[in-house]
C-alpha cells in the first residue's frame, strides 16, 4: 500500500493531528507493507496565480508534481486542523493546485466530474472548540464537495473536535484508531 500523508498544521510540535496522524499510519501499517510519502504544507504551498490560469508550464510545476503524488497513492492520510471555522490556507492552496481540469477533473453538463481514482482517505480533524459537523464547521462539507470534484468519495473522519472545552476527544480519537479492522 502507497500512502500520502498531507499534514497541514503550522505546528511542527504540539500538533493533535500530527500525532494522530502517525497513530493512523502505524496502524494502517500493521496491516499492510507500506510506503509513505508525506507533503507537509507548512513548508509552503504556492496560491494559483494568473500564469497558471493561463496554463504557463512553469507555473503548474508545482501542480503536476502534487497531482503525481495523488495518483501514486493508494490510500490518504491528512492531518486537518480547524483554524477559524475551515480549514488552514495552506491545504486551500494544496486543493487549489490539485484540481486541475483536464486532469483530475473533467466538465460533464456542466457540472465537474472526477478524473481521479477512488481511494481510502482518512481525514484526521482537531480543533479547539468547532464541533465537526455543527452550523460552525465550514471545513468538512467543503472537503466532501472538493473531493468528489476529483473523483474521491471514500472519505472517513476521525474527529477530535473541541478539545479545549473537553481533553477527552483526542483519547477517543487515538481509541477509535487503535480498534480499527484494518484489511
Amino acid at each position: 500500500m502507497k500512502i500520502l500523508e498531507i499534514q497541514a498544521s503550522a505546528r511542527s510540535e504540539g500538533s493533535i493531528t500530527r500525532a494522530l496522524t502517525q497513530k493512523m499510519i502505524a496502524q494502517l501499517t500493521t496491516a499492510h507493507k507500506t510506503e509513505v510519502l508525506t507533503r507537509n504544507l507548512a513548508e509552503g504551498i504556492p496560491f494559483v496565480t494568473n500564469d497558471w490560469i493561463n496554463n504557463d508550464d512553469l507555473a503548474r510545476k508545482t501542480s503536476n508534481t502534487l497531482i503525481d503524488e495523488l495518483e501514486w497513492a493508494d490510500s490518504l492520510v491528512i492531518g486537518l486542523p480547524i483554524y477559524n471555522f475551515g480549514m488552514p490556507a495552506s491545504f486551500k492552496a494544496w486543493f487549489d493546485q490539485i484540481a486541475m481540469a483536464g486532469r483530475t477533473f473533467q466538465y460533464k453538463d456542466g457540472w465537474p466530474v472526477g478524473k481521479l481514482k477512488d481511494r481510502p482517505t482518512w481525514v484526521i480533524i482537531a480543533s479547539d472548540g468547532v464541533p465537526v459537523g455543527s452550523e460552525y464547521d465550514f471545513a468538512t462539507p467543503w472537503l466532501q464537495t472538493a473531493f468528489k470534484m476529483v473523483g474521491i468519495n471514500d472519505i472517513r473522519f476521525i474527529n477530535a473536535d473541541g478539545h479545549l472545552l473537553d481533553d477527552q476527544c483526542i483519547k477517543q480519537a487515538e481509541t477509535f484508531i487503535s480498534n480499527l479492522q484494518i484489511s
